[in-house]
């Protein structure tokens, strides 16, 4: 089914780049922010993107590399098969790189 969801939302499709190429995320797949908790700031991501992994082929996106959505840049911190591998988890947080 979710070959399906994807081929209907095709055009219209979120994408990010990595590794200078675009790449479709699943609708509904993009959560952006962290929320604010007492003593700062929740042990979370800044964004979280869900993917098919087919798309990829034999290269997946990996830890401390960087990807971009919505124009800001982020660094992967981790790529989580879901689904049994049907599916990967990017988490990412901003990059503050030379800041």
């Amino acid at each position: 089914m979710l070959d399906a969801l994807h081929t209907e939302y095709a055009e219209d499709a979120p994408l990010f780049t990595w590794n200078d190429s675009q790449w479709k995320i699943l609708p509904g797949g993009a959560k952006a922010t962290r929320e604010l908790d007492v003593g700062g700031m929740k042990l979370s991501s800044d964004l979280q993107l869900t993917c098919l992994t087919k798309q990829f082929g034999d290269t997946l996106p990996s830890g401390g590399e960087t990807i971009i959505y919505r124009d800001i840049a982020y660094t992967i911190t981790s790529v989580t098969p879901a689904c049994a591998g049907y599916q990967i988890r990017i988490n990412a947080d901003l990059n503050v790189q030379g800041m």
